[in-house]
């Protein structure tokens, strides 16, 4: 293991792993190096024999068991303009040799499947993997409707469509999702979106639940549990992180009015423990 910073990446998969990326400190080309992260000592590790062939910028990764699954993200410099990528791989690992090995490489989903794009999300859950497609297209909201949630089977390698009843925002800037913890069948889905170019960004969280309501998104009435806590005027909550124990994190900050350097990045929220709004 080596005890330095991780190389500069931007754009990469991470879940214990990341992949891939832009190398920033380059020219900002797409790479497609796995690095592995222990997160008890802060180490890291360049596998070598799995950094060969799939370069990509904002895909998504998942981990089941000891395979890795990426999916979509795009093949190009940042700078420059181009249609996303609509494939996945499979990168395996062979516990008797100790090496990686890619099991699939650029598979198209099946045709009933919609351009997987850039800047989504795959999450394991009790059902396989959850994959909801992301950018399409640069520089164009993300569309969050309907045909845009998949699950993956590892075992099988079979796609599945979900149809949920409710609607996300049509037009997302970006999104997260969480696996729900402690729920069977559920994740947290995160929003940041604006109707059109003159209104402020806001955001919202759903609760997207298979069971025991089949393929039901529901929300969770954040910004109306925002609007009664201290100083909500001040609160702009901008990021979504996962918790050591799976839990989704909005963390944010607080200013005092009429001066926006006096921002102070020290306010959070745990999305899971707000209430659904329709219980």
């Amino acid at each position: 293991m080596k005890l330095c910073p991780i190389p500069a990446r931007c754009g990469a998969a991470v879940a214990t792993f990341a992949h891939g990326g832009a190398e920033i400190d380059k020219d900002g080309s797409p790479c497609s190096t796995l690095i592995s992260v222990n997160l008890d000592d802060l180490s890291w590790e360049v596998q070598a024999d799995a950094s060969d062939g799939i370069a990509r910028v904002r895909p998504a990764l998942a981990v089941s068991g000891n395979k890795l699954y990426i999916f979509g993200g795009y093949g190009r410099d940042l700078s420059v303009e181009g249609e996303q990528e609509n494939s996945y791989s499979v990168l395996e690992f062979d516990t008797e040799k100790g090496t990686w090995f890619w099991a699939i490489r650029y598979e198209r989903p099946p045709e009933n499947v919609r351009t997987l794009g850039s800047e989504l999300w795959a999450v394991r859950w009790e059902l396989g993997i959850l994959v909801v497609c992301g950018r399409a297209k640069r520089g164009e909201p993300i569309d969050l409707g309907r045909g845009s949630y998949y699950n993956y089977e590892p075992v099988s390698n079979g796609w599945s469509s979900l149809t949920p009843s409710g609607t996300l925002p049509p037009h997302a800037l970006w999104y997260e999702v969480r696996k729900s913890t402690g729920s069977f069948g559920e994740v947290l889905i995160c929003v940041w979106h604006a109707d059109t170019e003159n209104v402020p960004i806001r955001f919202e969280a759903w609760k997207y639940s298979m069971m025991p309501v089949l393929d039901d998104i529901r929300e969770i009435g954040l910004r109306e549990a925002l609007r009664s806590t201290e100083e909500a005027e001040q609160i702009d909550l901008e990021m979504a992180h996962s918790g050591p124990d799976g839990r989704m994190l909005l963390v944010g900050g607080r200013k005092r009015p009429g001066d926006p350097r006096s921002q102070r990045w020290d306010v959070y929220c745990d999305v899971g423990k707000m209430k659904d709004r329709q219980n």
